[in-house]
């Protein structure tokens, strides 16, 4: 089963886009769609934390119901622990539900109100969902990324073992969503990071083995394991097994396969040996993308080997596609062709994505040719590298967006300034001009070959309409950091930041015109207030007596 990952995090987009997108995933070959509702949805139980522009729940029903008629499985994504900043930024009304009151990231999973909150908002989404035969629980990125989170275990917290107190708060909700006729759904990198708790879940329980950076089945250093992820990039060596922890032993004859290679894929294999449905979980939009375009290369190869292993596997598989990266869902189309894999594969070879970008693969470069670039128009496969230069080399800050500040800091600036100070005095600052530079030369090249396409009607036009908008968006911002990083050295030049104020103002008008025929007018004002506000305000600062 092919599912698709609808997050709605940041933006918000009119019902009948949401429709829409629903009966091309359809026509795509996709069998289902997992909607992350958020704060999109004004939950009937607690109706305090919902965004600006929230459906209420009977417009939700309509667009749920046209979904299931179209023949697709519609089921939500509910963040239960992790990822609740859309709650915990609620002017401090749920302080009382966090692990530490005055972080917005995690829930304290101790206290029964924390579990009674939760439970009133399973039943919202279980009647406004129709119904659905499943609901995706979250439970991802907790124990692991408290530390990076600025979290520590609150007082009542920190006395309980880590793994048995996120299990059982778990398995509490799974349970409840059994009684209430429903199947529960989890991130399975928690449960992989405690595994000896996995038994204790009902067997109707399905876990979601994700990793948005695999593109290949096994790798001859060890990859994502989780529990470990100090051993990343490291050799296998013949002590492997004294260097991870004593509750993840259960794990190595999934983990060390084919001689001496990392299983990437061990968490679904073990999940399965154990009598549990899963689906594996790749990536269209996710971190490191910048905030203009997805990467082209990155997301097609790990939805291709995911595709390629759900395949063997026979498991399901989640395409995602995280907002909180920004790009628009049209722009996602190429990497998410890339599912055609399982159409195309050359008997009795090893399939291995990676070597189909490097050019010399005849056949793999032909594959890219027709399906990957095909929504993108008549390009080559050498003019889609062009592409992968211009969205590949975003800069954390400035195009790459922090989660957290993009979606609650307002006005939003994002460290900004510090950013580009930091560049132009690191020893790594002529790397980054040039990474620059080949940035917007390689946009250059590829805008006229888009524009031609889009005139001509070749390929998905609002997929080359995104695509011109963002790299002349990536252009923009490189020309920005290079003014800003040679006044520091040279002076200001006044009249180049000028242009660039004009520049900002009139691609922000193109931007407008052409999102605000799918967004809500509320999420069209967050999404210029990240990408362009900030950068005027940051210009005209410059030009302040």
């Amino acid at each position: 089963m092919l599912l698709y990952h609808m997050d709605l995090k940041f933006t918000m987009y009119k019902k009948e886009y949401i429709k829409s997108w629903f009966k091309r995933l359809k026509d795509s070959g996709f069998d289902g769609v997992v909607i992350e509702i958020d704060n999109k949805l004004v939950f009937p139980s607690h109706q305090d934390f919902a965004a600006k522009d929230a459906l209420p729940a009977d417009e939700w029903n309509d667009i749920i119901k046209y979904g299931k008629n179209l023949g697709l499985i519609i089921y939500p994504l509910l963040q239960t622990l992790g990822h609740m900043e859309h709650v915990l930024k609620c002017d401090g009304k749920y302080d009382y539900l966090a692990e530490n009151p005055g972080k917005a990231y995690m829930f304290c999973p101790s206290k029964k109100s924390t579990l009674n909150f939760i439970k009133d908002l399973i039943k919202d989404l279980i009647d406004i969902f129709d119904k659905p035969g499943i609901i995706h629980l979250g439970g991802d990125e907790v124990y692991g990324h408290m530390e990076g989170k600025g979290i520590k275990k609150c007082p009542i917290c920190i006395h309980k073992d880590s793994g048995e107190l996120l299990n059982n708060y778990l398995l509490n909700l799974a349970e409840f969503c059994i009684e209430q006729g429903v199947r529960p759904e989890f991130w399975a990198d928690e449960i992989l990071s405690f595994p000896t708790h996995i038994d204790k879940f009902p067997k109707a329980t399905r876990f979601v083995d994700w990793y948005y950076r695999r593109t290949e089945r096994y790798s001859d250093v060890v990859g994502l394991l989780w529990g470990a992820r100090y051993l990343s990039n490291k050799p296998i060596t013949n002590d492997f097994a004294e260097k991870i922890p004593e509750r993840l032993k259960c794990l190595l004859p999934y983990v060390v396969k084919e001689g001496n290679k990392f299983n990437n894929f061990y968490g679904a294999e073990f999940i399965i040996d154990k009598g549990y449905e899963v689906s594996l979980g790749s990536a269209v939009r996710f971190s490191g993308d910048c905030y203009a375009v997805p990467r082209i290369d990155a997301g097609s190869k790990n939805v291709m080997i995911s595709e390629a292993v759900s395949k063997e596997l026979k498991c399901n598989h989640l395409v995602t596609s995280w907002a909180v990266r920004l790009s628009h869902p049209e722009a996602t189309w190429p990497s998410l062709r890339a599912v055609n894999i399982s159409n195309w594969k050359k008997a009795g070879e090893k399939f291995e994505p990676t070597n189909m970008w490097d050019g010399k693969d005849a056949d793999g470069k032909k594959f890219i040719e027709e399906y990957i670039a095909a929504p993108l128009g008549d390009i080559t496969f050498e003019q889609l590298l062009l592409l992968n230069d211009v969205s590949n080399n975003g800069i954390f800050g400035i195009d790459i967006a922090i989660e957290e500040n993009s979606r609650f800091e307002r006005p939003y600036y994002d460290d900004y300034s510090r950013r580009v100070y930091e560049i132009w005095a690191g020893d790594n600052k002529n790397e980054i001009i040039e990474m620059l530079k080949k940035r917007i030369d390689s946009g250059k090249q590829i805008l006229p070959v888009l524009q031609k396409n889009l005139n001509e009607g070749k390929g998905e036009r609002d997929c080359i309409r995104h695509w011109i908008v963002g790299t002349e968006l990536c252009i923009l911002r490189s020309e920005q950091v290079l003014t800003i990083i040679d006044a520091y050295a040279n002076g200001l030049n006044k009249e180049k930041v000028k242009e660039l104020i004009e520049r900002n103002k009139k691609l922000m008008k193109d931007f407008e015109e052409l999102w605000s025929e799918t967004v809500t007018e509320y999420s069209l004002e967050q999404e210029k207030e990240v990408k362009f506000k900030r950068d005027l305000r940051i210009l005209e600062n410059l030009l302040c007596e």
